[in-house]
């Protein structure tokens, strides 16, 4: 990881340039989005039936399965994740996307009520952005909810033909925003001093980011359902975050990861499988200004789920040379009208200090995103 003093001016250029293609989501809120969509769809079934995968761990030894009543006891203190309490909160607008109807371009007193997964499956059949603009703005005039950052985030997400460039290991992730790499930054989240300093007392003005991308579903049998097909897509990308042997062929990271390993081999999960917690323990290699090597950190994660909140997965460092290192991962299923499963959006929060959260979030969610197969 990189040295304080050595990422300031690396951090103020990367914040002049993400500026480009981040948004503020003007003139709209959560709130505002519902009320003018009308009634929310109904609630769908939780990713999984609210049960983590039992995806299997390559690269390590079977894990041994600990009972555990409560994360806590776990060793996974919830106060320390303080990624809900950023604001604005690129989650609350991506779960406002996925839940609520709009109307199809044309007639609106005959148009049926659409969802995001709709407008997410005709946006991949047009053939260049300009042609997927312009669906765009014929949607907009007929949806009031459809605001300019919504609109920004929706074209963001489905424009993402630079991953190829990433593919191939020719480019670096990096941490300035593209406008066709298939991610969409929420810029300007904070966190009060008050919250920050109570879960984390050393921490100074750390760095806020906040992104998302889709992970499109592999090609299924018609016979299987969208709550069937979204469990399956987490569930490939929960094998790609747990295949550790495959980390150090991670592409596009700044400092690639040399070993990736399960501490003590446990994993500890609830009588239910509502949740899990273990503790990543990776090596990354350094490459810095005025020296090269290594550093070895452990990150404890909780794989679990909220009401109304989609699948989480929170993790925060338990290295004291991080002033604070605290995420949350969470996953929304993408439906269409008919039920269908158009996408699954995954939506990271990272609150950082001593590196660059935005390079660290768009380097795990893009190798997460290639290797569940999107």
């Amino acid at each position: 990881m990189d040295a304080p003093a050595q990422l300031l001016l690396a951090l103020a250029t990367v914040f002049l340039g993400r500026q480009l293609y981040s948004c503020n989501w003007p003139g709209q809120s959560p709130d505002a989005v519902s009320q003018a969509t009308g009634p929310a769809v109904s609630a769908t079934t939780v990713l999984c039936g609210a049960r983590v995968p039992d995806t299997p761990f390559s690269g390590v030894a079977t894990p041994r399965s600990i009972a555990s009543p409560d994360p806590a006891i776990a060793g996974f203190e919830q106060s320390r994740s303080i990624a809900s309490s950023v604001t604005p909160n690129l989650v609350d607008h991506v779960r406002a996307a996925c839940t609520q109807t709009f109307v199809s371009p044309g007639d609106i007193a005959t148009s049926p009520r659409l969802r995001l997964g709709d407008i997410l499956v005709e946006l991949r059949l047009q053939n260049t952005p300009a042609e997927r603009a312009r669906l765009l703005r014929r949607y907009a005039a007929n949806n009031a909810e459809l605001a300019p950052g919504l609109v920004s985030m929706i074209e963001e997400l489905v424009d993402s033909s630079w991953l190829a460039k990433v593919r191939s290991n020719r480019t670096p992730w990096g941490s300035e925003d593209q406008p066709d790499d298939g991610f969409f930054v929420l810029a300007d989240g904070t966190i009060s001093a008050a919250t920050l300093l109570q879960a984390w007392p050393r921490a100074n003005k750390p760095n806020v980011a906040q992104i998302a991308t889709l992970v499109w579903p592999a090609a299924a049998q018609s016979s299987t359902s969208g709550t069937e097909l979204a469990c399956r897509t987490f569930e490939a990308v929960k094998r790609a975050e747990r295949a550790l042997d495959e980390y150090p062929a991670w592409v596009g990271l700044k400092n690639p990861y040399s070993l990736a390993e399960l501490v003590n081999g446990e994993v500890f999960t609830s009588p239910s499988n509502s949740f899990r917690v273990w503790t990543l323990r990776y090596t990354s290699l350094g490459k810095f200004l005025i020296f090269s090597g290594s550093e070895t950190h452990d990150l404890i994660i909780c794989e679990h789920f909220d009401n109304g909140s989609g699948a989480l997965v929170d993790y925060y460092s338990l290295d004291s040379r991080w002033t604070v290192f605290s995420g949350r991962d969470v996953y929304f299923p993408a439906y269409t009208a008919s039920g269908s499963l158009a996408a699954l959006v995954m939506v990271t929060t990272l609150i950082c200090d001593r590196d660059d959260p935005w390079r660290l979030v768009r380097e795990n969610l893009g190798n997460l995103r290639l290797r569940s197969g999107s």
